[in-house]
């Protein structure tokens, strides 16, 4: 216990001795870059991350409306459910539409099979469920489990429904109404 304490002073009075050795003026410049490097990167988690177009790797148009916004992660190891629901115009709507032609991930509705099958889990509430029944529109889906490089996981291979845990992201864009749905769920 002493002789830890010990080596943690001298520690400490070591660097404070190079500390002050280094001229005021490097210091200063080390400290304004760290900074400005921690500025920089805030701004940008704050506007990538979480964001409607990283949950669904698509751009979404500028002006589009979000009406509604939940996510309930922070739970133990980051489990929750995000659901977000963006109003379109025309436009808007039109421009996604091109967006999403080329994107992985992406196909026109109707649900396939295997999606149908999980739509139990495609709700975030009573309220606020994914119009599952749609067969005008497109759809994104991604696997967030398939992310994980688990060489043992006998989940991996298995269709969603009889997996122990789900970590999806689904992603619906109704044109009849101009509604973009997004869900995304890890448990």
């Amino acid at each position: 216990m002493l002789t830890s304490t010990v080596i943690r002073v001298v520690l400490f009075v070591g660097i404070l001795f190079v500390i002050s050795r280094i001229p005021f003026r490097v210091i200063k410049w080390a400290v304004g870059i760290g900074l400005a490097l921690s500025v920089v990167l805030i701004v940008y988690f704050s506007l990538v991350i979480g964001t409607p177009g990283y949950y669904l790797k698509t751009p979404i148009p500028r002006g589009a409306k979000i009406i509604e916004n939940f996510d309930d992660h922070g739970g133990f190891h980051g489990d929750g459910t995000t659901w977000i629901l963006i109003q379109l115009n025309d436009e808007q709507q039109q421009e996604l539409i091109s967006s999403i032609q080329d994107r992985p991930g992406w196909a026109k509705l109707p649900l396939p099979d295997e999606l149908m099958k999980e739509r139990g889990m495609m709700r975030y509430d009573d309220d606020r469920k994914l119009p599952v029944d749609l067969v005008r529109g497109y759809y994104y889906f991604h696997d967030s489990q398939s992310d994980w490089d688990y060489p043992n996981d006998r989940d991996a291979n298995k269709p969603l429904y009889e997996r122990a845990s789900s970590n999806f992201i689904v992603g619906m864009l109704d044109v009849d109404k101009r509604l973009l749905y997004i869900f995304k769920v890890d448990t």
